[in-house]
């Protein structure tokens, strides 16, 4: 939990050195985008589900992800394509920017 009481996933946990995971090749996918704030380039921000039929974020999120990060040629480094693909890191930056002032 931060300051404000959310709640922040902190991958360090699973990504050490008793584990076979690396945080080059793992994910974070949430609504909110301040749960991956110490990871932003690890997460991926879908929108809330409300039980829409017309909600596809998951598909449009497993098509990303299988374009992105499997088969011939994929990244080796997720968060790289994260960070270029969506920024996040500017739009936190720009958020906590503006809530000093």
């Amino acid at each position: 939990m931060n300051d404000s009481n959310q709640e922040i996933k902190n991958l360090d946990f699973f990504c050490n050195f008793d584990s076979n995971r690396e945080l080059n090749d793992t994910l974070i996918v949430d609504n909110n985008i301040y749960c991956f704030s110490k990871h932003l380039t690890n997460g991926l921000w879908v929108q809330k589900y409300e039980g829409s039929p017309f909600d596809d974020w998951l598909e449009c999120l497993g098509t990303y992800i299988i374009e992105k990060f499997t088969g011939e040629g994929s990244i080796i480094d997720v968060r790289k394509t994260i960070s270029s693909d969506f920024k996040f890191e500017g739009i936190v930056s720009n958020t906590r920017t503006s809530m000093i002032r």
